[in-house]
Parts: structure tokens; sequence; C-alpha cells
């Protein structure tokens, strides 16, 4: 990471929920590699709500060794894995290399979470903010808009980023385009082919095995498999990359569910060798400025509706209860988002819109 040498403290954020920031260990090793300090953070996931200690979740919630516990909207009694808090056991001593950990909240909206990020790169004075997507579909243009079906937490951790005022350098790591299965192989080739031809990439990084900084990454998700329930196929993939096992044609199933009924969704995703063997760095607002929506919304509710009026192929809250209402440390009037991925077949539509009108109570619907 040559040309990221001299600063002094990073932030590095996995711009989506879940595994976006455990992958983002593989950008952390390498600027613990030049002797640059570094704090991590990441977006809890939307879908879902959290506790900490037993208080509900704030915009900005700090990993401090507190009890924490992952839920869904109106089953509190069921956890659900919640790979975050023993990230950061793992970080226990330094092992990681990593100070400071964030968990950021898009429950309140993007204006509050705003001042709390402003808050905490001015009191921790960073010189270097990195924001990690992975798959590229932060990428994605207008065009392509349509086959992007996790849209809300990355769009919104660019805008978000975008604003806040600092002296800090900003940049956006794409690790591996085209691993996550939304953007095409040919849509993400006339993306960054585009950019690298304008000068605007400003570095590019082989993932390769023989990187002792990866081993950081590889380690913790071994530890973190053995000792939680978390999955995650995107970091699977990732880790097929790294050991030089991963095809250009990969199989990938997403898994719909409503209560205790399934459907898997099957599909083939085609890899281009020459880029998902990649990470991408680009200049943070030159992709802020491109992106067809620069979201802004008071809650979760507001952001589906948002992104749905845009043409997404989906978003991280279809099928599953969000809260209409977050006051005083409760939540109320969930809603569920009658919303059905565009990878689901005809049958698989008809079946779960008929389960949905069996056990779903019609005034808790939007479709």
């Amino acid at each position: 990471m040559k040309d990221l040498r001299g600063y002094k403290r990073a932030l590095v954020i996995g711009a989506g929920s879940g595994g976006d920031m455990l992958t983002s260990l593989l950008v952390v090793g390498k600027l613990r590699a030049e002797k640059i300090e570094v704090d991590l953070a990441g977006f809890l996931t939307p879908w879902s709500l959290h506790y900490f200690n037993g208080k509900l979740e704030k915009p900005i919630n700090r990993l401090i060794g507190q009890k924490a516990k992952k839920f869904i909207p109106t089953k509190e009694k069921h956890k659900l894995p919640f790979f975050e808090p023993y990230l950061f056991k793992i970080n226990g001593n330094n092992a990681l290399g990593i100070g400071k950990m964030y968990l950021f909240s898009l429950q309140y909206g993007t204006n509050k979470l705003k001042r709390g990020v402003q808050k905490i790169v001015s009191a921790n004075k960073y010189d270097l903010i990195i924001a990690v997507d992975v798959g590229g579909d932060v990428l994605a243009r207008k065009a392509d808009i349509g086959t992007v079906i996790t849209p809300i937490v990355d769009f919104s951790c660019i805008n978000i980023l975008n604003d806040i005022k600092t002296r800090a350098k900003k940049y956006l790591a794409v690790i591996s385009p085209g691993v996550d299965g939304e953007l095409s192989k040919q849509s993400l080739k006339e993306i960054i082919y585009g950019y690298k031809n304008k000068g605007q990439i400003f570095q590019t990084e082989i993932l390769k095995k023989e990187d002792q900084t990866n081993y950081i990454f590889l380690d913790t998700l071994e530890k973190i498999n053995k000792r939680t329930r978390y999955y995650s196929h995107t970091t699977e993939m990732i880790k097929k990359i790294l050991l030089s096992k991963a095809t250009n044609k990969e199989r990938y199933v997403k898994t719909l569910k409503v209560h205790d009924k399934k459907w898997p969704i099957k599909y083939s995703v085609s890899l281009d060798p020459g880029l998902s063997n990649k990470i991408y760095y680009f200049e943070l607002e030159k992709i802020c400025n491109k992106m067809p929506v620069r979201p802004d919304y008071v809650n979760i509710l507001q952001a589906f509706k948002l992104f749905k009026k845009a043409g997404v192929g989906g978003t991280e809250v279809d099928l599953t209860y969000i809260p209409g209402k977050i006051r005083n440390e409760k939540y109320t009037n969930c809603i569920f988002i009658q919303n059905i991925i565009y990878r689901a077949s005809c049958k698989q539509r008809e079946e779960i819109n008929e389960y949905i009108s069996k056990h779903v109570p019609e005034k808790n619907l939007l479709r």
C-alpha cells in the first residue's frame, strides 16, 4: 500500500453491514503494515435491531466488551448470529491491530448518524478515512440499479462520509468486484475501466494468499466461524479468491424467509478473474457524485420507500419487520415489508405472497 504511506491515523468503515466490516480486515492489515493506527467501524443490519447492555442501539455504538444481542423486531426472544462483539474479543490486547471499534445504526436516519460520525472524526483527528465495499454494488449507475439488492447501507455510508467536514483524505476501497452477485461483470468492467481511463483509480492491489497482511482476515474468519453461527457467502467467496479456489462461474443461493417458511433462490454469477482478484481504491467524492440515489431519510421505513421508488431490485429489509418509530429506547408500529427481490421466480412470488396473506395482518403490511 505504498501510495497510502505517511498517514498516521485511519478510520476504516465497512460500507455495508455484516460481511463488509469483517472483510475490511484486508485493508486494516495493509494499513497496520505501514504503522498506521486504525480504528474500525461497521453498520448494524437495518433488518434487525440490537441491544447493548440491555439498551436499544443508538446511532453510534462503541464496542467496549458489553453484552450484545441481535434480533428481529417482534421476535426479541430469538437471538440472531452476531459476530461483531466476538470480533471485539478477538482484538483483545490489540491482537488485530485495531484501536476503537464502532457500530453505526441507520434506524434513526442519516442526519443523526452524520452528526455522530462527525463527532468521532473530529475527536479522533483521523488523516485517512477508507470506506470498504465488497463486490462493488455501490458503483451502480442508474442503468444498473435494477440489479442492486442491498442499497440502503452502502449508498448511505458513502453519502454520509462525503458530507463529513475533515481534512482527512477519503477513499472508497472496492474489494473483489462482482463477488456479491449484484452488478454483472460486464457492467463492472464498463464502470471500472471508465474510471481507469480517466485516471480516477487511486490505487489497485491484487488479492493473494502470499500477502501476509491477508492472514488477519483469514484467521479471524476461521475463528468467527468456529465460535459463532455467523455465515456469509460473500466472505466465503473472498476466502476462495485468496486461496485461488474460485471459478469464473459460481453458484449462489439466496434464501428468502417469512417466519419459519423458506424459499431458496438459486442462480449463477459470472466473475471476471481480472476484476474479482483485486482491490480498487477510488476517491470517495467522485463515487458519491455519480451515485444514482443520494439517500437522506429519517428512518429505515423512509429509506425503503426512497430506494423502492428509484427502482432497485431489492433491499436489505425485504420480507421482514422494521420499526415504524423509535423513541425513548423503545420501538413501536412494526411494519412488514412485502417486497420480493427480482431474482425470485413467478411461482415463488405467488407462494410468498399467498403465505404472507395468511400469516401477516393486512394492517401491518407495506407493499
